[in-house]
């Protein structure tokens, strides 16, 4: 996909996740994207939840599909990792 493809679908992604607040905020901005890397920061499992059924929403309405293969998960209670896969 081309960065400006990228952009137009991806920016209307991340602005659907911002209006929830489920996310996480660092120093009032919201923690999602970087480059062609999307980032999912939960506080809770409850937000996790949402947060990937609204991904899964927009993926479903743009037809978009999002490779799983080169994702992965951390959680983290506190300083200490709990698990990782």
């Amino acid at each position: 996909m081309s960065p400006v493809l990228f952009s137009v679908y991806i920016d209307q992604l991340l602005f659907n996740l911002q209006i929830y607040k489920y996310g996480c905020y660092v120093a009032y901005i919201f923690m999602d994207a970087f480059a062609y890397d999307i980032v999912i920061l939960a506080p809770t499992k409850y937000a996790l939840r949402a947060m990937l059924k609204i991904i899964n929403e927009f993926s479903c309405q743009y037809e978009i599909k999002f490779n799983l293969t080169m994702g992965s998960m951390s959680l983290q209670r506190g300083r200490h990792l709990m698990v990782s896969f």
